[in-house]
């Protein structure tokens, strides 16, 4: 258009008004050229511009000339707005309707001027040409003086507010933000007879509709098209956004109306409710703030559907319907959509009901409890935490804040760590600043220095000492792992870590007493929270004081946290609303009108009290004086925001447009940042040096609040809420190039070693920077990282998003490893059908498929153990074979290891057992000597065991032993030496399986997994039950029970309270022992954890027994028993525990008469034969077995039978 010496008049909607102006009739001729010519070359070009979706634009172009009228109409509040008049206007709309897509059409006043040297058709006897082509030759080429340096007080009336402010220069598309807006269309009904009462009617409607609209805080803009005049206005756009937005335009409609209508001029409006996007756009001579979304296009409909009423979409009704009656309407079609929409007829709005107070307290009681507990803490040095759980921004804050004043006053060291939204994913953030305070790192960034400061500081243990590498996961810089922690993985350096970390705590608290806060523990990550129940359960003279927010969903963290002593914090009470003001204020007292307008306003809600105050005294509403406070106009007349987002957006609005970019670019960044890495991915370089003032001008408005103010100053958000706000208003476009600069800003400022503890940050930058392959690199580095740190939940949130960021033809060895990563995860959570679905989904890319069903699992059996005799038979020939795809194999043989313990641990039939095992040697044989293969050769020991081959067993295990001593990994042999165990177990020695269970304890205490050494104090627990050693069990399972404390097992913890019942019962302690059992009921357990299961019912059968609930007894007893015939057994704990059930049933029988007695008796005997074949496999029962049947002949009167 410019090109072709054009102007863009205005912009409705999505057409585009242009002109080219004439002074005679000469130069019209020439403009209609200039005019025709632009329109054929825009669609000439246009075809080679296809949209982002992949869609050619095709546009529609009216052309129409003669003689117009532009009146300046509105002019409320300085704003003033083009409106054009005149027979070309409708001529021109006229044409744009009836041209074809991507066509041009001339209305007869500009297809006579031109037709001379053009060439068209026209369309439908209607005088319109649809033009085709044009004698390049006539229209002048001369391009008009454009005036560039306007004044800009002849700019500013018909800027928009949201541009007001930013320079040209400043990159204008970060104007650009999605925002939840309500549209009010109105449509002028009827017309005037003649261009001046036209003109004149258009003006009054137009400044009664900015006059009405602005006395709501609405943005308005009229629009004149063929369908007459559109006054349409917005509310929720910049600088004056609400939180009540939608009622506020419900209530501007209605008076818009009843305006309208007092002045003759009738009308009909449209009111929707939705996301839209609004921005500038334009070039550089020409530019227009925009609003596109669907919610504009409904409004409009609406209006145009409407006769003299107000129809509202369902969205907008939903949101007021608590202010305002509606009549429901039948549904609309509307351009765009599918379906039909529902609307409904705005009818009343409802009369004004006061404001409903749920238990509003003050905060004397929870104040009172701290300063109690402090007391406790310097007087008697008594440990203990406290919880504060309430909603965002409800003063859980301020809280945390007294008891530090109060600490400090009392001489308490204060520690804080502060979780963060974005960081939940990242291991131990929330205690960085912790330990760098306690460690008085103050600064030092190079790793060795860092390392023997650390080791001043801790002067502990050579055993402590050594794991000072674990320290990195807390510090600025990583320092390198030694021989000790570098083999250290998953629980393993979990736990280690969670050790370190808790002396290192106890060696400051045993010098001083300390108060510990810990803010917005919600967001913890999981490795943190572990770290959280231990740093509460074993550090001495240490007051933890943790802020939450109630979950939205179940969580065991948060259920543990309300076993402390939880506070939960309400709403204010009026007085305290009241006083909070006075505070913020800086007076005494408060005039009582502002007082009640505020609790009104606010409910008690303290941060949305003081965004409050903020906004009124930022948009001079209420302003202090000389001590006293004046509040300027009616209060009841005035709108201000109605919730704490709302509170909020209204003061981010009342930033400049740079500062709110600032602002936003902080979002992304997270909840704590720093100037410099603000500044430096700054998207706009002119406004890079302004960003320390912005930062503070933030700070100012209470927005952000200063962390650090060194030679790098740094910041926080003062509440999520304010950074949640701040990143929502950005759109796709510009959130993905800002992640892209903060990933890189880190990769930059960061060496690879130092790179390590933000993997899961930088995963989540490039995620959002949709950049998938450097999000996948980041998303495996940081899923393995979690794994290996024991942080399984988050090991399953990386994991789970590669697939959506892998490339269609990503190597499926790869994806297999994901799935085994999640597999991992899951399995150590408990969930073993999860698990087990991912590893066959791996091994089946590693591998082969893991067949289904008893015939493919007797042939896939078949197969596999004639490949392992033949391997047996000739190992040179079969075995490192494939070395050459050792490390894809060597994967599947660790898949197959955890598949066979998963199917051991539920039972599974022995061929699945015997065939996954098999088919891990084969593959493990055929790659060469590893660990997995170590591992998978103890499985087999097991399971040949099992099947009573013994000495096929005993080379199995000799050879797992040997090839774990030579790959020199403590781990894999310690996992071969509980196999050992295991396997004794089996075979009923009980002194053997303890000698090897001592072993591996041995092994495991030299890496420290806790997690696996826990499991062998449940084993050796069971252990010392099957041998009558009671006393022996109670101190396993305490010490299970201590374990599953400290890593939140709840599998564990069931474990070690059966094994209690057990005890409780040999000892004759029922009540104990049903105590103990309720507790263990109360604990979920899988379908899928077939061992629990029948404990479960074992130790439920033997206490109810004791407390003369036969029934109960008899149906648990049973239960037992179903499940052993229903399933091979592959544990011994399960032969055990049917050879429990079948004396229960003696013991029922020996009191039992008549037909009773004849039914148990009938039940011991199927019992008596389940343990026969049982006994084939587990040979501890025999003895027991023998024992059994004697007393079933002793009950039936063969006295000969039962000694025999």
């Amino acid at each position: 258009m410019y090109e072709h010496g054009g102007d863009l008049l205005t912009v409705t909607g999505d057409a585009f008004i242009c002109l080219w102006p004439a002074a005679d009739d000469e130069d019209l001729t020439d403009a209609t050229a200039r005019a025709a010519q632009a329109a054929l070359a825009f669609q000439a070009d246009e075809a080679r511009h296809p949209t982002p979706g992949g869609r050619r634009l095709r546009t529609r172009i009216g052309i129409a000339a003669g003689e117009i009228e532009i009146a300046l109409a509105g002019g409320v509040n300085g704003r003033w707005e083009l409106l054009p008049h005149g027979e070309p206007i409708e001529a021109v709309s006229e044409a744009e309707r009836i041209a074809p897509a991507g066509g041009v059409v001339l209305a007869p006043s500009a297809w006579e001027r031109v037709a001379r040297f053009a060439e068209g058709d026209e369309v439908n006897d209607s005088g319109y040409v649809a033009l085709s082509a044009l004698d390049v030759h006539h229209g002048s080429s001369a391009q008009p003086e454009r005036v560039t340096d306007i004044p800009p007080e002849l700019i500013a009336p018909f800027v928009p507010a949201p541009a007001r402010g930013w320079r040209a220069e400043s990159g204008t598309e970060w104007l650009a933000e999605l925002r939840h807006v309500t549209v009010v269309m109105a449509r002028l009904l009827g017309d005037a007879d003649t261009p001046a009462e036209r003109i004149e009617r258009h003006q009054l409607a137009v400044r009664t509709f900015q006059e009405t609209i602005a006395r709501f805080e609405g943005a308005s803009k009229p629009g004149l098209d063929n369908k007459g005049l559109t006054l349409s206005s917005v509310f929720g756009l910049p600088p004056r956004a609400h939180e009540d937005d939608t009622e506020r335009a419900l209530h501007a409609a209605a008076a818009v109306r009843e305006a309208l209508d007092g002045l003759g001029l009738a009308c009909s409006i449209g009111v929707a409710s939705g996301r839209a996007f609004c921005g500038i756009f334009g070039g550089d001579l020409r530019r227009e703030y925009m609003l596109h979304g669907d919610v504009t296009n409904l409004a409009a409909r609406l209006a145009f559907a409407g006769d003299g009423e107000i129809l509202c979409d369902e969205i907008t009704a939903h949101e007021v319907r608590e202010r305002f009656d509606f009549e429901p309407l039948p549904a609309i079609t509307v351009k765009g959509r599918a379906d039909a929409v529902p609307i409904r007829r705005f009818v009343r709005t409802k009369a004004r009901r006061a404001l409903r107070h749920g238990a509003l307290v003050n905060r004397a009681p929870e104040r009172t409890v701290l300063v109690e507990r402090l007391q406790l803490l310097t007087e008697q040095g008594e440990r203990g935490a406290v919880v504060l759980e309430g909603d965002a921004g409800i003063g859980k804050s301020a809280l945390l804040a007294e008891a530090a004043r109060v600490a400090e006053q009392a001489g308490v060291r204060v520690l804080t760590a502060t979780a963060d939204a974005i960081e939940r994913a990242t291991g131990y953030y929330a205690w960085r600043p912790v330990f760098a305070d306690v460690l008085d790192l103050d600064g030092e960034t190079e790793p060795a220095a860092l390392e023997q400061r650390v080791l001043d500081r801790i002067d502990g243990a050579p055993q402590v000492s050594s794991l000072v590498p674990l320290l990195s996961s807390v510090l600025p810089v990583a320092i390198p792992d030694n021989e000790i922690t570098a083999g250290m993985t998953g629980d393993v350096r979990a736990d280690n870590t969670t050790m370190l970390l808790t002396r290192i705590l106890s060696r400051l608290t045993g010098d001083e007493p300390a108060l510990l806060l810990v803010e917005d523990a919600h967001w913890l990550d999981s490795n943190s929270w572990a770290l959280l129940r231990e740093v509460v359960r074993s550090v001495p003279r240490l007051l933890v004081l943790v802020s939450t927010r109630a979950p939205a969903a179940a969580s065991e963290d948060h259920d543990w946290l309300l076993t402390l002593q939880p506070l939960r914090l309400t709403n204010l009470a009026p007085e305290h609303t009241t006083a909070l003001v006075c505070q913020r204020l800086g007076v005494a007292d408060v005039p009582p009108d502002l007082s009640r307008f505020v609790e009104d306003r606010v409910a008690g809600h303290p941060f949305f009290c003081e965004a409050l105050i903020k906004t009124m005294q930022e948009g001079g509403i209420v302003v202090v004086e000389g001590g006293a406070t004046a509040v300027v106009g009616d209060l009841e007349g005035l709108d201000v925001p109605s919730t704490v987002e709302g509170a909020v957006l209204s003061l981010v609005d009342r930033l400049s447009p740079g500062q709110q970019l600032a602002l936003k670019v902080a979002a992304v960044v997270g909840r704590s940042f720093s100037t410099r890495t603000v500044a430096e991915v700054h998207p706009v370089s002119g406004e890079r040096d302004a960003v320390p003032e912005d930062l503070r001008a933030m700070a100012a408005l209470d927005l952000i609040v200063p962390e650090h103010e060194d030679a790098e100053p740094s910041y926080a958000f003062r509440h999520d809420i304010t950074r949640e706000v701040a990143y929502g208003l950005l759109t796709e476009s510009q959130r993905r190039p800002l992640h892209r600069a903060v990933a890189e800003w880190y990769e930059r400022n960061h060496s690879a070693e130092s790179l390590a503890p933000h993997h899961a940050l930088l995963a989540h930058h490039w995620a959002a920077a949709n950049e998938p392959a450097k999000a996948v690199t980041y998303l495996e580095q940081a899923g393995r990282e979690a794994l290996r740190g024991g942080a399984f939940r988050e090991a399953i949130h990386f994991y789970k998003q590669l697939p959506g960021h892998a490339a269609a033809d990503t190597d499926p060895a790869r994806r297999a490893l994901w799935e085994k990563g999640e597999a991992t995860a899951e399995y150590f959570l408990g969930d073993f059908d999860r698990s087990r679905e991912l590893l066959e989904r791996a091994v089946c890319r590693l591998d082969r498929e893991v067949p289904k069903g008893t015939l493919p699992i007797a042939r896939s059996l078949v197969s596999a153990s004639g490949r392992q005799v033949a391997h047996l038979m000739f190992p040179r020939h079969y075995r490192d074979r494939r070395r050459a795809e050792k490390a894809v194999l060597d994967e599947a043989v660790d898949c197959y290891k955890t598949l066979v313990q998963i199917s051991y641990l539920n039972g599974e039939s022995a061929a699945e057992l015997v065939y996954l095992q098999f088919a891990g040697i084969n593959v493990g044989e055929e790659a060469g000597s590893s660990p997995a293969l170590a591992r998978a050769l103890a499985n087999a020991a097991g399971v040949t065991s099992l099947l009573n081959i013994r000495r096929v067993a005993d080379r199995y295990a000799e050879r797992a032993v040997r090839m774990a001593d030579e790959e020199g990994q403590s781990e894999a042999l310690s996992y071969v030496w509980n196999i050992h165990a295991l396997i004794e177990a089996q075979r009923g020695d009980w002194r053997k399986s303890i000698k090897a269970s001592d072993r591996a304890l041995e092994l495991f205490g030299e890496i420290g997994d806790y997690n696996l050494e826990a499991e062998l104090w449940q084993t050796r627990s069971a252990l010392h039950i099957c041998a009558g050693d009671f006393r022996g069990a109670e101190a396993c399972w305490r010490r299970t029970r201590e374990l599953a404390a400290r890593n939140s097992n709840l599998q564990l913890e069931a474990w070690s309270l059966l094994d209690e019942v057990q005890t409780r019962l040999g000892r004759g302690e029922t009540e104990l022992a049903d105590a103990a059992l309720e507790a263990a009921l109360a604990i979920e357990t899988p379908p899928s954890d077939g061992g629990t299961l029948i404990e479960k019912q074992f130790c439920t059968a033997g206490t109810r027994l004791r407390q003369g609930r036969r029934a109960e007894a008899l149906r648990a007893a049973d239960d037992v028993i179903e499940i052993v015939t229903a399933k091979a057994p592959t544990g011994f704990i399960f032969a055990d525990f049917a050879a429990g059930a079948v004396e229960i049933h003696l013991d029922l029988l020996a009191t039992a008469e008549g037909a009773e007695r004849e039914e148990l008796e009938r039940r011991v005997r199927r019992g008596c034969k389940v343990l026969r074949k049982l006994a084939f496999t587990f040979q501890g029962i025999r003895p027991r077995r023998w024992l059994l049947v004697g007393r079933l002949e002793s009950e039936r009167g063969r006295r000969e039978k039962a000694v025999a």
